[in-house]
């Protein structure tokens, strides 16, 4: 479904087939036609490059764009983390959010008992939208805080308004 370009929107770049899982609970979750998913990137440093190549300069043809580049930190925190923001140019940074699992989703799915990837993310929707963390403060996610003090009122705005 294409969102209205001219309204804030975010999109969702995700790594691979499990995040976008966890992209399409967090869309299942909101009653709104200003969230879009990518493709998936086929690996975190392909995603940097989707980032960078594609999105990034949509991104300043249109101010209301932000955009998730949901990766796997693969145990890599911040030199992961860096590593993608690093390459993210300084007029777009206010609307460019890196978030994803400490490791991979499915270490998340085990963490929390086998629940399906996608109901993970409504869980993680809810929580956005309600300004709790009772997902997010989970040990295999947790280290997104600071990301989310950023997202989770820029979310809130443009998906839950």
């Amino acid at each position: 479904m294409a969102v209205n370009k001219e309204k804030p929107h975010l999109v969702v770049l995700p790594e691979d087939d499990a995040d976008r899982q966890l992209a399409n609970g967090f869309a299942l979750e909101i009653d709104s036609r200003q969230i879009m998913i990518l493709p998936i990137s086929e690996g975190w440093s392909r995603a940097r490059e989707d980032f960078k190549g594609k999105e990034e300069e949509k991104m300043k043809k249109y101010q209301g764009r932000h955009v998730v580049i949901l990766i796997d930190f693969d145990e890599q925190g911040d030199d992961r983390y860096n590593a993608v923001w690093d390459e993210v140019s300084e007029e777009v940074r206010d609307r460019t959010f890196i978030i994803g699992p400490r490791k991979d989703p499915q270490q998340l799915k085990r963490a929390l008992s086998s629940e399906s990837l996608e109901n993970i993310g409504r869980k993680l929707a809810r929580d956005c939208r309600d300004g709790t963390r009772s997902v997010w403060n989970h040990p295999e996610i947790a280290h997104n805080a600071k990301e989310l003090d950023r997202f989770c009122p820029a979310a809130r705005r443009i998906l839950f308004g």
